[in-house]
């Protein structure tokens, strides 16, 4: 009754499927936990280029004692941090097709990114840079962020924090490929669909969740006389009573409760929450030697936590001075799941509690990879004998066959081409090739 419907009925589902039994209202959770992992591996996989990495991220994840409890527990949140892993996961697909295509407008060339950079020789002229069409992977990370929202409202915080998240690397992409500052474009070209992928999107998927109270008769409060003084109302005023009601619960939430917590200590797990205890027996717990005690306790792995609280700290230094994309969209991912936790327990005095927190708890996983990146260093590979075949660089694959991949001639020393560290994406390959005088260090632009 205080949240929206949409999780509530993945669990409905399960329900449906195999009774009203554990089971059955597990169902759901366990499924949206166990793909959470596999979306984590398929991220990290995509942000540091290594198969290695990705499988450790996936790993992590999977030994994180609160994502392995909250998978099985029909609670909410982990459904909120399914949606908005997917959402970031399609943003990052977003991002290497938008630099493709950038990278080959720049040099003039077609692109195989699945973007269409509009303009031809014309893009090459104009400060603007190309215009790159509509960008399905942001409709459909609208789509995931309004799944989230209408799971719980904390999903709202993605959905701002991904529309600067893209409007960063957007700009950083455009610039970077010699297309002026890259705002002008842009503003031209992209900032008039952003409303629309991460405001238009997510109300409309908020609003369709409802699409069972509306319909029916018998949905909570639904004419309207519950929570307005005994006076029915239409259907539009009942439903906007509901969701007031709902803000007013979760602004007003100010219950004693001992396992409330304080959110500044859930990264070093001050206060983790039993979601179950039982001693047996019950007459002599703990008397006796024989008496034993079961409990489900909500914490995280604690060497996972500790770590990715001072891997949180690597990476703030990382991207304040080397600006490095990779480390600024992880330090996103946490603040956006945890800053609105902390104003609302220091100005609200809000009651909080600690699983709240799986919400960001993959970004944690994330910000741990990329140290383990940084401790195992780069890829690098030696240009083989010959070096250019043809306009071709010969890069070797981690398989038995060797790929040739068309690079760009370098038209001088300040081609474009050069300043995106970006490389193209080839399924199932882990690409390396050494490093050109001119090119930045990988990750450096946004």
């Amino acid at each position: 009754m205080v949240h929206p419907p949409l999780g509530k009925m993945f669990i409905a589902v399960g329900e449906w499927l195999f009774g009203l039994t554990p089971f059955g209202w597990r169902f759901a959770v366990a499924v949206a936990g166990s793909l959470a992992i596999l979306m984590t591996a398929r991220i990290a996989r995509r942000m540091t280029r290594s198969t290695l990495l990705g499988c450790a991220a996936g790993l992590l994840l999977a030994l994180d004692g609160l994502e392995f409890v909250l998978s099985r527990t029909a609670i909410l949140d982990i459904f909120v941090m399914f949606w908005v892993l997917a959402a970031f996961g399609l943003l990052l697909i977003d991002r290497d097709r938008t630099r493709a295509a950038l990278a080959a407008a720049a040099a003039g060339e077609d692109t195989a990114s699945g973007y269409a950079a509009a303009g031809g020789g014309a893009a090459l002229r104009d400060s603007r840079g190309p215009r790159l069409g509509f960008r399905w992977p942001l409709l459909l990370a609208g789509l995931c962020l309004g799944c989230a929202c209408a799971t719980k409202w904390n999903g709202v915080w993605y959905a701002a924090a991904f529309a600067a998240l893209v409007v960063a690397w957007d700009v950083g992409a455009r610039r970077a490929a010699g297309f002026g500052t890259g705002w002008r474009g842009l503003l031209r070209y992209d900032a008039p669909w952003l409303p629309l992928w991460f405001a238009v999107v997510p109300a409309a998927v908020y609003v369709a969740s409802w699409t069972g109270w509306f319909v029916t008769g018998y949905g909570f409060d639904r004419n309207g006389a519950a929570l307005n003084g005994g006076r029915p109302a239409g259907t539009l005023v009942a439903w906007l009573q509901y969701n007031k009601s709902m803000l007013g619960y979760g602004l007003g939430l100010q219950a004693g409760q001992p396992y409330r917590s304080n959110p500044l200590c859930w990264p070093v797990l001050a206060r983790p929450i039993a979601f179950y205890s039982s001693c047996l027996p019950t007459s002599e717990c703990g008397k006796v030697a024989s008496s034993t005690e079961q409990e489900v306790l909500a914490i995280g792995t604690p060497l996972i936590w500790w770590a990715g609280s001072a891997a949180l700290l690597v990476c703030l230094a990382w991207w304040l001075t080397r600006r490095d994309w990779r480390a600024g969209a992880v330090l996103l991912g946490v603040a956006a799941g945890w800053v609105p936790w902390l104003w609302f327990y220091w100005h609200d005095h809000r009651t909080e509690f600690y699983y709240y927190a799986v919400v960001f708890d993959p970004f944690l996983v994330l910000a741990i990879t990329l140290c383990l990146g940084l401790i195992i260093g780069p890829a690098r590979a030696a240009e083989p004998p010959g070096g250019r075949l043809g306009g071709r660089r010969r890069l070797p694959a981690r398989g038995r066959r060797e790929l040739l991949l068309p690079v760009s001639r370098p038209r001088g020393a300040g081609h474009p081409v050069h300043l995106l560290a970006v490389p193209d994406v080839v399924s199932r390959l882990d690409l390396t090739a050494a490093r050109t005088a001119h090119a930045p260090t990988p990750g450096r632009a946004f």
